[in-house]
């Protein structure tokens, strides 16, 4: 039976890779670990006004906190949010449920524009978002979508969909008004991890 991936970089299958291996020496177990990269770059699809309109609101955020703050600051902050909750409660009901439930429904994409790195679906475009992130962090949400198969097996959802759910669903409810004290919270919580 082939295991499921569930991000692009499949840090899960690395790490079980990695362990069915011969024991290295003390010494070859130290550089792997001084090779093992801290970070991992994953590409997310955000539709392009939901972007322009994250774009909006880091410019409001910059005007307050005079500097620059850009939308994957917002993901950063989503992300640490999301894991922090994961951490304390580790519901795997309510997470496939909120997850489910959210405004925003990840798509199959028919056609890439090389030009300008839009991806089209019907009338709809999106852009390619590449992020930064924590390699751990990837890995945390990785095990806590295997936890997700046991339970609901083929759910369908990956780090990528995982962080573009959480991005556009905050965008969203922001834009339509569900979220008024966005900007001070999304601003208290930067200054606080400063």
């Amino acid at each position: 039976m082939d295991r499921q991936s569930y991000s692009e970089i499949d840090l899960i299958g690395q790490e079980l890779k990695e362990y069915t291996r011969e024991r290295p020496s003390f010494l070859g177990f130290c550089i792997s670990l001084l090779e093992k990269k801290r970070m991992g770059n994953l590409k997310i699809r955000v539709p392009k006004k939901t972007l322009k309109r994250a774009i909006a609101f880091c410019k409001d955020v910059e005007r307050i906190i005079e500097e620059p703050f850009q939308p994957a600051m917002i993901i950063d902050i989503l992300l640490d949010e999301f894991l922090l909750e994961l951490a304390k409660k580790n519901d795997v009901f309510n997470i496939f449920r909120n997850l489910r439930s959210r405004n925003y429904k990840p798509i199959e994409f028919v056609r890439y524009n090389a030009l300008n790195s839009e991806l089209l679906q019907g009338s709809l475009s999106y852009n390619e978002i590449t992020l930064e992130l924590k390699r751990d962090d990837i890995l945390r949400i990785e095990w806590m979508l295997d936890d997700l198969e046991e339970q609901y097996a083929n759910h369908g959802f990956t780090v990528e969909t995982v962080i573009e759910i959480l991005f556009c669903d905050f965008i969203e409810e922001y834009r339509k008004g569900g979220m008024p004290k966005a900007v001070d919270r999304i601003i208290r919580i930067y200054l606080a991890d400063e």
